[in-house]
């Protein structure tokens, strides 16, 4: 009797299950129109709980998106003139141009296929969704930057790479709007040191408004001549402005992450410098690795030029050797900098073993460090610019 109710019981889950996909997946004559035209759908768009929801990538084709998606991880990565999008079934959270949205119940798997609620995926394509109940019909129109507006930001990063091939200093600086806090100087010193060749391998702008255009760029930079330089691939979100005139200029720039091509020739770019100075200099790399291995505090500050901020550091200092047991040596050094007046840029690799928990780490590194002559003492500068760090 158990089993028989059991049975009945399975067979009456199981009914009302499938009323409720089909409640879910229930196809509705709707047009959906994108800027006026009629969006050419897979299926039609179909309810569930009330809201709307279409095919993934026919409607995401229909926007002028190229379209991704992942069957394992069943994970929708699109891509636009404008918009970067990723969200996945089920998921909470979806990227717009790699800033998380909140997507709860917007990506779902119904009538064995994947679905997007369609004002959710409208509004972060940049669309004004209105629904016109008379004609049965929803319209989606573009609320972002038209083809002309994008060419317009886009050009300020042609003109900085025909700028660069020229070797116009002077045309540089004119990319800049008026009000940045960069100092665009440096910048141009920088390019006077430095010839480079850049390439843009992708660009996209993550927002948009008539005034401001923050704009992700990804780009390959190679050394032709000139002072010392890593080659790179960089990602770096630029913000324009428009100046007064109404053309885009760069207000700001920041770099999200940079990747160096090309560090085991960086030892090449080596400069000449007398052999007194450098072997001071010499002296006083090794005797900064020996005070770090003997965790010999002062000795370690001794090695360090003065500066506004020593005390916080030597505080941040005594508690890395209180915490990590390592020893490290010098792997090869060399100067790639100097001005001839007591200031001069230093490529170092560094092989460190660690030790924690029972176990041992050998790590090599490369990074870049100053170091100032002060009243005939070579002195490290506190900074280091790391380029490059692998297991041994």
């Amino acid at each position: 009797m158990k089993r028989i109710l059991f049975i009945l019981i399975s067979i009456l889950l199981a009914l009302s299950l499938a009323g409720t996909s089909a409640a879910a997946g229930k196809r509705q004559t709707v047009k959906v129109v994108v800027d006026g035209k009629a969006a050419i759908l897979e299926d039609h768009p179909v309810t569930f709980k009330g809201k709307m929801y279409v095919e993934f990538r026919s409607m995401l084709n229909g926007l002028g998106y190229t379209v991704d998606f992942d069957e394992v991880t069943d994970t929708i990565r699109a891509a636009g003139d404008f918009t970067r999008l990723e969200m996945s079934v089920g998921g909470d959270v979806a990227f717009v141009n790699g800033r998380a949205v909140e997507s709860t119940g917007q990506v779902i798997k119904l009538n064995g296929g994947t679905w997007i609620g369609l004002r959710f995926l409208a509004e972060l394509a940049g669309y004004k969704v209105v629904w016109n109940g008379a004609a049965s019909s929803v319209s989606l129109t573009y609320q972002g930057p038209g083809k002309e507006e994008l060419s317009a930001v886009y050009a300020v990063f042609d003109k900085m790479l025909l700028l660069e091939a020229a070797g116009d200093y002077a045309g540089l600086a004119g990319l800049f709007a008026e009000n940045t806090a960069l100092d665009v100087s440096g910048i141009q010193e920088q390019w006077k040191k430095t010839r480079t060749k850049s390439s843009i391998k992708d660009k996209f702008i993550q927002s948009y408004t008539g005034a401001e255009a923050v704009v992700s760029v990804i780009d390959e930079t190679v050394k032709l001549s000139g002072g010392f330089f890593p080659d790179n691939k960089a990602q770096t979100l630029y913000t324009l402005h428009r100046d007064a005139d109404g053309q885009w200029k760069i207000f700001d720039i920041e770099t999200v992450g940079v990747e160096f091509t090309n560090v085991p020739a960086l030892f090449d770019q080596g400069v000449t410098i007398g052999e007194s100075d450098k072997a001071d200099i010499e002296k006083v790399l090794n005797d900064q690795l020996k005070a770090a291995n003997d965790e010999n505090l002062d000795s370690y500050m001794a090695t360090l030029v003065d500066f506004p901020q020593k005390a916080e550091a030597k505080a941040a200092v005594e508690e890395l050797f209180r915490t990590t047991e390592m020893t490290s040596s010098l792997d090869k050094w060399t100067i790639v900098a100097y001005d001839g007046a007591g200031k001069a840029t230093l490529l170092i690799a560094v092989n460190t073993e660690v030790r924690a928990e029972g176990t041992v780490s050998r790590i090599g590194s490369v990074y870049t460090n100053e170091a100032e002559k002060a009243e005939g003492k070579w002195l490290l500068r506190p900074e280091m610019s790391g380029l490059q760090q692998e297991t041994l």
